[in-house]
């Protein structure tokens, strides 16, 4: 109730296994004070959506409008990816079922990292990126405390540095669409999926309606890639996502970037901004709002992150508030712990959502996308019920390869940029500034990690605790002197609250194997979510 301000809706939707509770009771506590999303913000199994179904009358008299090997739920950036590639298979018959095919507009999924840029191109899908006025991202500049720092994406080979993009969001999941449409054998339809159809604890298909009247729709394999907001999460998975902080963001015209072709990240109290180019005089603000601060954005972004932004963006952004209204959707956090389901399965932001702090999002989802379709390769009949199973089994666990060094990055770096949360956070977040300044390995480390160019698990802890062994010396010097010892091992004790949970989650290096006690991190939500 504490989470969902509802019981019985609490009841209803909330996952029904330990682990999954406690993967809950872990991201809490990491990330301090969390919101629920409403259902405004999260379409879930309520009783309205339930209504749909039932409205629809009996799914079993609904007629069947088609029968492939494949049905994509949903065509944004991993969905339209996903059914460009698998149709070039020229394997399979797909079915791609999108609630509205018109160009989206959204504030977020605009910056892919050089790591999706490769993926994306192992996709075959390299040329979307072209002829929308994508943006070079070359690495990010972050500021704090009237300082600055430029920190590279690391040269790789004969002197080249990788390259990521940047660009308006529906312009790409355009591109991404018009590739999925040009597939061979596949069928593209605009309609709202209600549910999966189901039938002795195998996905058939799925339930869908469209021009009034409610049909069904058949295959072998149904993928959920219905992003954030999926519906069919809670058949597929065991967890629901978790609000973390919201995004106000707004587009800044004619403003010159501190920082060329580079993000921008500024610490500022209470938690970070962002600023990265979308288009050709045209850069991307996004303010993070913690779930605490209430009232209107545009106020809140006037008089209190303006004051401390840079003086180019904070005339920017003075001049577009003039005018202009902020637009504020929720940023989420979401373990993946998958339900196994024959016949189905979650991908993309319905089954994983990290903190979009870092941009990891189409990224992780495009490496998704690629190892799946190299999965299902080896399987010669979609039809065959345990062989596809065994292979959307293994994906669950090859996929930490690539996600989980993502996941356990943004949401850790989010917890050391606000500060919040413990009194020696401060320390970690004045700590990380000064690694950053180090230069070197400390930066082309991090940058590689950022990039999704290394995704090794054991290099992200390693450069965290180097992090918290820094803020330690800058304590202890000159002299360590008892009351420095004590606040120095507060701030290991701290990074390491902040780590260890995200660790667990993701269930990766041997510090997940570490029982929490002898650490000192405890679950501070034991009770407040049902089993």
């Amino acid at each position: 109730a504490e989470y969902m301000g509802n019981t019985s809706l609490l009841i209803d939707t909330l996952m029904d296994s330990a682990a999954a509770n406690a993967a809950r009771r872990r991201a809490a506590r990491v990330l301090g004070h969390i919101d629920p999303l409403t259902a405004a913000e999260v379409s879930i199994k309520t009783p309205a959506a339930a209504a749909n179904v039932a409205n629809a009358g009996p799914i079993e008299e609904a007629p069947i409008s088609h029968s492939v090997d494949i049905i994509v739920v949903g065509a944004g950036a991993l969905g339209a990816a996903l059914t460009a590639a698998l149709g070039h298979e020229r394997r399979y018959k797909i079915l791609c079922i999108e609630r509205d095919w018109s160009e989206p507009n959204r504030i977020i999924g605009e910056l892919l990292q050089p790591g999706g840029v490769r993926w994306l191109q192992k996709l075959g899908l390299r040329s979307c990126l072209e002829g929308i006025d994508a943006q070079t991202i070359e690495g990010y500049g972050v500021f704090f405390k009237g300082e600055a720092v430029h920190l590279p994406y690391p040269v790789e080979g004969a002197d080249t540095r990788p390259e990521g993009r940047a660009f308006h969001h529906g312009k790409f999941i355009q591109k991404l669409r018009e590739a999925a449409k040009a597939a061979p054998n596949v069928t593209c339809l605009e309609a709202t999926v209600l549910d999966l159809w189901e039938d002795d604890g195998v996905v058939r298909g799925v339930v869908y309606k469209q021009g009034g009247k409610t049909y069904r729709a058949h295959a072998s394999l149904t993928l959920a890639v219905d992003g954030g907001t999926s519906r069919l999460r809670r058949d597929l998975t065991h967890t629901q996502p978790l609000k973390t902080s919201s995004f106000a963001g707004i587009v800044l015209r004619g403003v010159e970037l501190p920082f060329p072709n580079c993000g921008h990240v500024m610490l500022i109290d209470p938690s970070p901004v962002l600023t990265y180019p979308i288009g050709t005089g045209e850069a991307r603000m996004l303010i993070d709002i913690p779930n605490e601060v209430k009232g209107d954005p545009n106020e809140y972004a006037l008089k209190h992150v303006a004051p401390q932004l840079p003086p180019a963006l904070r005339k920017g952004l003075e001049t577009v508030l003039a005018t202009e209204r902020l637009r504020v959707m929720p940023n989420s956090y979401m373990p993946g712990i998958p339900r196994a389901v024959p016949g189905a399965i979650a991908i993309g932001d319905a089954f994983n959502m990290r903190h979009p702090l870092t941009g990891a999002g189409m990224t992780v989802a495009f490496a998704d996308g690629h190892l799946l379709r190299e999965l299902l390769r080896s399987v010669s009949n979609l039809a065959d019920r345990e062989a596809t199973q065994r292979q959307l089994q293994s994906f669950y666990e090859l996929r930490k390869a690539h996600a989980s060094t993502s996941n356990i990055l943004a949401n850790a770096l989010y917890s050391v940029f606000c500060g919040t949360g413990s009194e020696f956070l401060p320390y970690m977040q004045d700590a990380c500034f000064r690694y950053f300044q180090l230069g070197g390995f400390a930066v082309d480390g991090t940058m590689s990690m950022l990039g999704a160019l290394n995704t090794n698990p054991y290099f992200l802890v390693s450069h965290f605790f180097s992090v918290a062994a820094v803020g330690m010396l800058s304590i202890l010097a000159p002299f360590p002197y008892p009351s420095r010892i004590a606040t120095a091992f507060g701030v290991l004790k701290s990074a390491t609250q902040v780590i260890k949970p995200l660790v667990d989650n993701e269930n990766v290096t041997l510090l997940a194997s570490v029982p929490k006690f002898l650490l000192g991190v405890q679950d501070n939500l034991k009770g407040a979510i049902r089993s």
